[in-house]
């Protein structure tokens, strides 16, 4: 991530994710200074490289896990336990001493297909054409599900992600891939526990397309699911995410149309609270998250006027707990 200086000059200034906040207050402070002495005559853009909404859920982690950590540890020197903790998080890193990364018990890919509807809302005018026109897709359940495939090339089973294409000049979703992951935790824990819960995302999105691509293929949204480890999984434990309004929202900048194919890779880094929206089966004994991963499909509308669609994630998770020094 980096930080872009306008000014009759353009130049680019690497800062690291932890930094890049507190490094524009104390630009703007100092530019602010060198203005009021009539050392700097200009008045400078700054922007960030990713969007302020996107940082706000990982800042929030950043501090709860510094001040539980904190407060489980009691170091001698508080105040810089709490800041070199909080910028390991916001630097996606986890320091073995304070944190136990989960074992991952499986990876499974479920296999839906929906139920195309008509579609009875409004219609960008830019994005209307009468021989692809828009439908809605309601996503019900998973028809199957099967261990996630090494490769890409088994059409049977498909690699998380989804396919969309027109038929009969409506477009249809043809199927929504939905990545599972299951692991097992390091503690029994309950819903209470204030122990924070981090989830790593790491990995790719790539799209294929006829003409163009949208910004919403590669948003990553997930939920998790706490339960006993015993409990076996069910078919509505594979029900395809509904709620994509809490998707990730970094700024993208994609290629522009094409006639002769579109196509755009986007790699994901991100940290994410793994307690935010989480469901939690039954009151203790609670050992293992299965988390799904998903790029919100098209849902019947929002495929850029292209005549077939397809999008992969090659995401992963990678689940830490906090530990104190007693674990």
């Amino acid at each position: 991530m980096h930080f872009y200086l306008t000014m009759a000059i353009s130049y680019e200034i690497a800062v690291p994710p932890s930094l890049q906040t507190l490094y524009a207050e104390l630009l703007k402070s100092s530019l602010k200074t060198g203005q009021s002495k009539g050392l700097v005559s200009f008045q400078p853009s700054i922007q960030m490289s990713f969007s302020t909404a996107s940082q706000k859920p990982l800042q929030a982690l950043a501090t709860q896990a510094a001040t539980w950590l904190r407060n489980q540890w009691k170091p001698k020197d508080k105040s810089q336990f709490y800041a070199d903790r909080r910028a390991e998080v916001l630097g996606g890193s986890f320091n073995g001493t304070y944190w136990r990364e989960c074992t991952k018990v499986s990876d499974w890919t479920a296999y839906s297909i929906p139920i195309v509807q008509p579609y009875r809302g409004s219609v960008n005018p830019g994005y209307f054409d009468g021989t692809r026109r828009p439908s809605k897709s309601k996503w019900v359940g998973a028809e199957r599900w099967y261990n996630t495939p090494a490769s890409e090339t088994d059409p049977a089973n498909p690699f998380p992600g989804w396919h969309g294409e027109i038929w009969y000049s409506f477009w249809h979703d043809q199927y929504l891939a939905q990545r599972h992951q299951l692991f097992m935790l390091p503690y029994s824990m309950t819903k209470t526990d204030k122990r924070p819960i981090a989830i790593l995302f790491t990995g790719n999105i790539s799209a294929d397309s006829s003409t163009r691509g949208n910004t919403a293929w590669f948003q990553l949204s997930s939920n998790k699911l706490y339960r006993p480890l015993s409990t076996s999984p069910s078919i509505g434990d594979f029900k395809p995410i509904g709620n994509w309004s809490t998707t990730d929202t970094r700024t993208l900048i994609l290629p522009g149309a094409t006639n002769y194919g579109w196509n755009h890779l986007e790699t994901i880094n991100l940290v994410r609270n793994g307690r935010t929206q989480a469901k939690w089966v039954g009151s203790n004994g609670i050992n293992s998250v299965l988390i799904k991963i998903i790029i919100p499909p098209p849902n019947g509308f929002m495929f850029s006027l292209n005549d077939w669609a397809t999008v992969r994630h090659r995401v992963t998770a990678r689940v830490f707990v906090g530990v104190g020094p007693n674990g």
